[in-house]
């Protein structure tokens, strides 16, 4: 008797929220696939489920599969929770079902899915990995402010994890929202300029155009642009 085939896993990058940032790519992964994961509890509450739906005609009504997966620092139970992640994954899998996981960004860059892809490949099956656009990019192109020019350096951080006083010409500091005060005194001191946009690319999307304007606290997905003022012309940032 013939072994059934295995289903295939696509981690899939949706970008940042614009569902015209769609790679090509990625549209053609969602359409073929027989199931549509993505983190959460429910479609509803999902925002990577969401961003889709302008963009491929009759996703909805595709079958979804929502992964629970909650924020936390605690190693034992990160374990735990990618582990049945790749479980429930693998079930459909074994039915030869392919799966389109939704990533927000990039599933390369700072994503729980990275985990859950080592885990099913070592478990004997395959995957394949779809780029999207990272947040950092969609806002650089948003607000016509280049990351670097020329030999300029730039160092990615998250929230008050490093130290940057020394470092980079530029700065891409990601999930600052929470520590958004401490940050931005930190930057100033430092001296570099600063934007911070909050909820990238989406309905609510929300941009503090100038380092003063940047908040004691915002949202989860709230990302800042740092450059030091003699890598900064006039015309990208203001620091009013």
């Amino acid at each position: 008797m013939t072994e059934k085939k295995k289903g295939r896993l696509f981690g899939v990058g949706v970008g940042p929220g614009d569902p015209e940032l769609l790679a090509l790519k990625a549209v053609r992964a969602i359409e073929r696939a027989d199931v549509v994961a993505f983190p959460g509890k429910s479609k509803e509450e999902s925002t990577a489920y969401a961003i889709p739906v302008a963009a491929i005609p009759g996703y909805t009504e595709k079958s979804a599969l929502p992964i629970d997966l909650p924020m936390t620092t605690d190693q034992a139970r990160l374990k735990a929770i990618h582990e049945e992640a790749a479980e429930i994954l693998e079930e459909h899998l074994l039915k030869g079902e392919n799966i389109a996981f939704l990533t927000l960004g990039d599933p390369s860059f700072y994503s729980t899915y990275a985990y859950i892809d080592e885990k099913i490949r070592a478990d004997g099956f395959e995957t394949e990995i779809i780029p999207g656009v990272p947040s950092f990019s969609a806002i650089a192109a948003r607000l016509k402010m280049p990351i670097t020019l020329g030999s300029e350096s730039v160092k990615i951080l998250t929230g008050l994890g490093d130290d940057f006083e020394a470092e980079a010409e530029n700065l891409i500091i990601l999930k600052a929202g929470r520590n958004a005060g401490q940050i931005r005194d930190r930057l100033k001191a430092a001296g570099y300029k600063a934007v911070m946009v909050c909820n990238a690319g989406m309905q609510d999307e929300k941009v503090y155009a100038a380092i003063d304007d940047i908040p004691e606290t915002e949202r989860y997905f709230s990302l800042i642009l740092a450059k030091r003022e003699r890598a900064c012309p006039a015309r990208e940032l203001s620091s009013r």
